[in-house]
């Protein structure tokens, strides 16, 4: 497995960080959590294309709540309870 590093210092020194963002869905806002990297060496803050993976389904399940409709998460839970 390869070892992240920081993109502006190639440091080792990184740390998942996990925020809420506000967001207006459907005329609500929601608070969303948001996922990023941090590096500790330089404090850049980037994201890769794993967080943008995280980002977007969050705030498709937020959509899915606001709607009232079943997440992802709800749809999988019914179709394998175990």
């Amino acid at each position: 497995m390869k070892i992240p590093v920081c993109p502006f210092c190639e440091s080792a020194n990184i740390r998942t960080l996990v925020e809420q963002d506000e967001h207006a869905i459907d005329g609500q806002k929601v608070l969303v959590p948001a996922q990023s990297q941090a590096c500790d060496a330089c404090g850049a803050v980037f994201g890769n294309g794993a967080d943008m993976r995280v980002n977007a389904r969050a705030v498709r399940a937020a959509t899915m709540q606001v709607r009232e409709l079943m997440t992802g998460a709800e749809a999988r839970a019914i179709r394998d309870p175990l």
